[in-house]
């Protein structure tokens, strides 16, 4: 008897490639997601998925979490406040980056105008300097990257960034 087929929601993806990201294999993720394994693997290799880039942050977070229970209700509550405070901005200035972004691929796609190099980083530098403005100025990070050595550091960083890299086709 054939496997009766169903529309595969973009939910189902999205759950699949976290839980890959997190190190699980193909056969819990199917079991997970309802996903067919061999679909799995072979979306899995033609996007180029990172196995393995979320257990150190989940182990972070644990971390954190069993630190926050040895803190007084008190110093529990002032401890969500801050970082309720800190991070309550994150997620406008991420979509505000998107949408400077879409703006600009818009703009080059449309009727073949051009967008200046100069005029996507005065977008993006808009953008920057309001998120420093509401959030303070974050200290610039410098990252050496081994050419020869995949890590999935670049990957992770552009993730956080909201802007995922696509592999070149």
């Amino acid at each position: 008897m054939a496997r009766r087929q169903t529309k595969t929601m973009p939910q189902q993806w999205a759950t699949a490639r976290a839980l890959y990201e997190a190190d699980k294999s193909l056969r819990d993720i199917e079991k997970a997601t309802g996903l067919d394994y061999s679909n799995l693997a072979k979306k899995a290799k033609s996007e180029n998925w990172q196995r393995g880039i979320l257990p150190q942050l989940i182990s972070d977070t644990v971390r954190v979490m069993e630190k926050l229970t040895t803190l007084n209700l008190p110093q529990q509550q002032v401890v969500n406040d801050e970082v309720d405070e800190r991070t309550k901005y994150l997620q406008y200035f991420k979509n505000a980056n998107l949408l400077h972004s879409n703006i600009a691929l818009k703009k080059l796609k449309r009727d073949g105008v051009k967008i200046s190099y100069a005029e996507l980083n005065s977008s993006i530098n808009v953008v920057s300097k309001a998120q420093d403005g509401v959030l303070g100025k974050q200290p610039d990070t410098a990252f050496q990257v081994n050419n020869n050595i995949d890590t999935g550091v670049t990957e992770l960083l552009k993730r956080a960034m909201g802007t995922a890299l696509r592999p070149p086709r």
